[in-house]
């Protein structure tokens, strides 16, 4: 019972504790809170925030597991690590065990001389490779564009098919199909010779 009460007080010191440092990091920003309250440097600070924007892949704010292991995957960082180690680092990480790391939890790991050895030498390849990480991740990004503009332009085209030329669906598949057998060229228009 004593242990139990312990314990207790301590996930209640815990709790107030991070929700005093989500104060201090809401008020103050990121840049404030990491060189203010956890006393990161200045030139730490950008190469950390670098870093963490490099493996936030998809840019919502939040680094997953599968973000991470994917950057290190691809981008052959960490290959002396074993995936136990890599999966020790994100879960180092994400302090709050919620499968996101965002930028707050990136930094409390990192401003203690408890920091995974292996992060920080992570951060620091990322950091010497990272105009080949944003090229990667700009041209991962433009697909993504290319991707839903194209999808866009299809839903365009079948919308004035069907609304506008009145087309049934069924018409709609059919006239399609012939243009596909078509445009053998995949330019997305018929020459006259085809």
């Amino acid at each position: 019972e004593e242990k139990d009460k312990k314990h207790e007080e301590d996930e209640r010191k815990r709790q107030e504790r991070k929700q005093e440092e989500e104060a201090k990091y809401n008020e103050l920003g990121p840049e404030r809170y990491a060189t203010e309250y956890l006393r990161i440097d200045g030139a730490d600070f950008k190469k950390y925030k670098t870093a963490f924007g490099l493996i936030d892949v998809d840019d919502n704010g939040f680094i997953t597991e599968k973000e991470f292991n994917q950057i290190l995957d691809k981008h052959n960082l960490g290959n002396n690590l074993t995936k136990p180690e890599v999966q020790e680092i994100f879960h180092d990480l994400d302090k709050d065990r919620d499968a996101k790391v965002d930028l707050k939890d990136f930094l409390d790991s990192l401003h203690s001389d408890h920091a995974n050895k292996s992060l920080v030498g992570i951060i620091d390849q990322i950091n010497i490779r990272k105009k080949d990480l944003k090229l990667a991740k700009e041209a991962r990004k433009n697909v993504k564009e290319k991707k839903a503009e194209e999808k866009s332009r299809k839903e365009a085209v079948k919308a004035y098919a069907l609304e506008t030329l009145n087309m049934s669906e069924e018409e709609f598949n059919r006239y399609q199909n012939v243009f596909m057998m078509m445009n053998l060229n995949e330019s997305k228009t018929i020459e006259l010779e085809e």
